[in-house]
């Protein structure tokens, strides 16, 4: 990453993690993810490995649990930091889709991250309640950030 804006945003990726972490109530310090950054063909392969889709995408999320319920009782019996999983963004996906929709690189990261990181406390977004509880959580996150304005 080499621009300014580019690189504030892996900035703002740590603060994402942490507003994430904090809305459920989870002390970011008892906790571990990793974040990588991959080429559109590392991410494809990612895809086609690990969920059967032959195609580059955006993000993908590997969590290490289930449910929220499964990481709060992981935190609880650990002393040891809990390694909840791994996001790989894929900036190419994420630079052209800003430019598409008319964002910035950094709102487009940050939301990514905050997507990502909501799968590994185990949100979803497959049936359409699961969704809208995914979505409200993304823009709760965002509005923190300052990305979108609070109404």
């Amino acid at each position: 990453m080499t621009d300014t804006n580019e690189k504030k945003a892996l900035v703002d990726i740590d603060r994402v993690a942490r507003l994430v972490l904090g809305r459920e109530g989870i002390e970011p310090e008892v906790c571990e993810l990793s974040l990588t950054f991959m080429t559109p063909e590392g991410i494809r392969g990612l895809n086609r490995e690990y969920r059967g889709r032959d195609a580059a995408t955006d993000v993908l999320s590997f969590p290490m649990y289930e449910s929220i319920e499964e990481v709060l009782e992981a935190v609880s019996a650990s002393e040891a930091p809990v390694l909840l999983g791994d996001i790989v963004i894929c900036e190419e996906i994420a630079k052209r889709q800003a430019e598409k929709d008319w964002l910035s690189l950094e709102f487009m990261l940050a939301f990514l991250s905050v997507h990502g990181a909501l799968h590994l406390l185990g949100y979803d977004h497959e049936k359409d309640e699961d969704m809208r509880r995914m979505r409200a959580a993304e823009e709760e996150v965002l509005t923190e950030l300052g990305y979108i304005k609070k109404q």
